[in-house]
């Protein structure tokens, strides 16, 4: 009798792990809340309200379940397909914890929730900062039209002034394809500004502007000695967008010359 106790018990603790419910089938909590144990449910909040478990290790594990609650409404919103997934996971842990008094297989169920959680929060956070990429793209549009308006009324421009479009353009396109090569390396899960994340990804190509425009400087005044192949005069202008491109595609690329540059002016070795 034991054993078939064990096993039906093992056997509800399978279904509450992998079969995560919907938000459908999450009940409102009842008003006024019931004293006698009961099973998880919504406030009108559509926050989730379980009885709190008995114990050390339960009263912990019922804090983290809150705190996970609170991130995911905030942060994933309800009523969205992630945080009903996690809800579905939190539910399962809450019930376990309560009902159950299963402490450790919880802690299993709300660690699955949690990582659900950082995978969904790291998924929007990409998008976000993507983009806020594509923002600072369309603000680079802008600089460069200010910048060839500056450069066609000075008398003798330092940047060619058809030249310039292109220059921002390249570096503008390195950033993009930067981003988009490494999007799914790109570590944001636990990064929880918006407004941040937006401001980040905006700064890639504008950042890369300035870098090409001091780069390209460097190679037509000849500061420093770098080597391109063989290039003629005919393609010369084609090194400055490869340049540009290199700039907003990698920063460690502006940043060796700057530093070679610092490095001659000082007379010292770069760091």
């Amino acid at each position: 009798m034991a054993m078939i106790a064990r096993l039906f018990g093992l056997l509800i603790l399978f279904a509450l792990q992998f079969c995560t419910p919907v938000f459908g089938q999450l009940r409102q909590c009842p008003d006024p809340l019931p004293d006698q144990p009961f099973v998880p449910c919504l406030n009108v909040d559509k926050y989730l309200v379980w009885q709190n478990g008995s114990g050390e290790d339960a009263t912990t594990l019922d804090i983290d379940m809150m705190s996970l609650d609170h991130r995911a409404h905030e942060r994933l919103g309800p009523d969205t397909t992630e945080w009903a997934e996690v809800l579905g996971l939190l539910y399962n842990a809450a019930a376990v914890n309560s009902l159950n008094g299963n402490v450790k297989e919880a802690r299993i169920i709300y660690e699955r929730a949690e990582q659900t959680y950082l995978t969904a929060l790291e998924a929007k956070n990409r998008i976000q900062y993507l983009l806020g990429l594509m923002l600072g793209i369309l603000a680079c549009t802008f600089v460069a039209g200010f910048l060839f308006l500056i450069a066609r009324c000075l008398a003798q421009p330092f940047v060619d002034p058809k030249l310039l479009p292109l220059l921002c353009l390249f570096a503008g396109i390195g950033s993009l394809t930067s981003v988009l090569t490494r999007l799914d390396q790109i570590n944001l899960k636990f990064e929880t500004s918006r407004e941040l994340l937006m401001i980040s990804g905006g700064a890639r190509p504008i950042v890369a502007i300035f870098f090409a425009l001091i780069v390209y400087l460097i190679l037509e005044l000849r500061v420093i000695d770098v080597k391109f192949g063989s290039p003629t005069a005919s393609n010369a202008n084609s090194i400055f967008l490869i340049s540009a491109f290199l700039c907003g595609f990698s920063e460690r690329f502006a940043q060796d010359i700057l530093s070679k540059v610092a490095a001659g002016v000082s007379g010292i070795n770069p760091t």
